[in-house]
């Protein structure tokens, strides 16, 4: 499904959660990679699970940062470049920050990983939503490169577009929690749940 606008087509594309980092997780030992839903770190440091494949509940531990690591939860289809357009094309998603441990340095993060991770840290206050879009430039305009922005509750954060400083074609979407917890909407139900940002804007 593709929106069209003055500026930009929207690829809608139904994702999920699947995976956690190899490196940005638990502890070393990686305790929680197999287990994404059930899992639990062996030595006693915060963990995620994913829930319903659309929400990550962080699940701290006493001793602050040191037990409480940043760890990065990945969805399961890459944003790609269409290989054959003449237009720009716009691919987003959401995170909603649902709830934060208390007495703990909370930390959330938006972002998109190709050959390393595009991140960009959120307000941890329950109850605000943010966004981040990647475009493509069209085909036809070889040495533009992409780019992504990001939204917080509904508006487009001034001043903040930023060129991915590599030809990739392939970004994979993601959100680094540390101690908060967040539900993910990636546009799998716009009629009934649909973005806080309104993409038909122009960018």
């Amino acid at each position: 499904m593709k929106l069209r606008s003055q500026w930009f087509h929207f690829v809608k594309l139904d994702n999920k959660l699947t995976s956690i980092s190899t490196v940005k997780t638990c502890c070393k030992n990686a305790c929680i990679n197999s287990n994404v839903t059930y899992g639990s770190c062996i030595f006693n440091k915060g963990f995620v699970r994913i829930v319903d494949y659309l929400k990550v509940e962080y699940h701290s531990v006493e001793g602050g940062k040191e037990n409480n690591k940043k760890i990065i939860v990945l969805a399961q289809r890459p944003f790609n470049k269409p290989t054959n357009n003449y237009d720009q094309h716009l691919f987003y998603f959401e995170i909603k920050i649902i709830e934060k441990s208390e007495n703990q340095n909370c930390y959330v993060g938006i972002g998109l990983e190709y050959k390393r991770n595009y991140t960009r840290e959120c307000d941890s206050n329950v109850g605000d939503v943010y966004g981040c879009a990647v475009v493509f430039p069209p085909m036809n305009e070889k040495k533009k490169l992409p780019f992504y922005f990001c939204t917080k509750n509904g508006n487009r954060v001034d001043g903040n577009t930023y060129v991915l400083n590599e030809e990739g074609d392939s970004f994979r979407p993601f959100v680094k929690l540390r101690s908060c917890s967040v539900e993910i909407n990636f546009g799998n139900d716009l009629e009934n749940k649909p973005f806080c940002y309104d993409i038909t804007k122009n960018i």
